[in-house]
């Protein structure tokens, strides 16, 4: 279907789906059915097609480089997706602000590379600002603002500091159950972290009965 749409718009008629059926490919190929080549591919021709497009270039073109990044990060490159990353970052905060509450959300990808490559330091600097952006511009107890905390605490359990990460993860989940109810399934996500920082402190009575909560709301 978004091959068709592709082939159909770029006779011409409207860049604007010419180019927004090949990002969206990037994606679809790229990342959900795991063929970076083909992604890549995609975004090339997305990158085409952008420069037909006659308005809100900037802005789809950091989504762009978001969808690039996403490949690059799920097949490993990680130091290629720190840099779309960034890029897409810059582009964004030069059109919106740094403070734009989408910003959090290009904070967050920026800091998840940061940390799989071990630079926990930079990856607590970007999820504490993504955070902080979150929490004023959707308040503290919104659902999003655990995502977050999940992120942020990720990255304190890969340093060691799993007492700091378990009052990070408990804060999510008390959102979370607050939130959305006790039974949600995003409630399973945070159980399961739970469980495991109780694992990697010895707590294991407390890491099978959380495991155990989320096993049966999945």
């Amino acid at each position: 279907e978004l091959e068709r749409a592709y082939f159909e718009a770029a006779r011409g008629v409207a860049p604007g789906i010419v180019f927004e059926a090949a990002a969206r490919l990037v994606s679809v190929v790229g990342v959900s059915t795991a063929r970076p080549s083909e992604g890549r591919h995609w975004g090339r021709l997305a990158e085409l097609a952008l420069a037909d497009v006659p308005d809100g270039e900037q802005l789809r073109h950091a989504g762009l480089l978001i969808n690039l990044g996403n490949i690059d990060h799920q097949s490993g490159a990680y130091p290629q997706a720190k840099q779309h990353y960034e890029q897409a970052l810059v582009i964004l905060e030069g059109a919106l602000g740094p403070e734009h509450p989408h910003a959090a959300a290009y904070l967050n990808n920026l800091g998840r590379a940061q940390a799989v490559t071990g630079a926990y330091e930079e990856a607590k600097r970007l999820h504490e600002r993504a955070l902080a952006i979150r929490e004023r511009a959707l308040g503290p107890e919104h659902p999003d603002v655990a995502g977050n905390l999940i992120n942020l605490a990720a990255v304190y359990g890969g340093t060691g500091d799993h007492e700091h990460a378990r009052r990070l993860f408990e804060r999510a989940l008390a959102i979370t159950e607050k939130a959305l109810g006790p039974e949600h399934p995003q409630v399973a996500i945070c159980l399961t972290s739970l469980a495991l920082t109780d694992e990697a402190t010895g707590r294991v009575q407390e890491a099978q009965a959380r495991y155990e909560r989320a096993i049966a709301l999945e």
